[in-house]
């Protein structure tokens, strides 16, 4: 019993430990560079997504489309497969 009493006052004293006050700087976050650019207009890339839905819910209708980009002989130039649904 005097054990379970001491793990319990462990517990209690890092939970209130842990309730303090926040230190952490409050001045506002340095907005990050801009990673992604939207370049739909300049690839020249056209996609529209068709899931072939006809109110089934087979897979292929809840599944959304991919594209991979790769570069699959290594000449610095990237290729592109899209894949979207059919009319099953």
């Amino acid at each position: 019993m005097p054990f379970q009493r001491l793990i319990l006052a462990i517990a209690l004293a890092t939970t209130i430990a842990a309730c303090g006050p926040d230190t952490r700087d409050a001045s506002p976050a340095r907005q990050p560079a801009e990673q992604f650019v939207d370049a739909t207009e300049t690839s020249r890339v056209q996609f529209t997504h068709f899931n072939g839905m006809h109110g089934e819910f087979y897979l292929a209708e809840i599944t959304g489309a991919g594209v991979a980009l790769f570069d699959y002989d290594n000449d610095g130039k990237t290729r592109h497969s899209g894949a979207a649904g059919h009319a099953a």
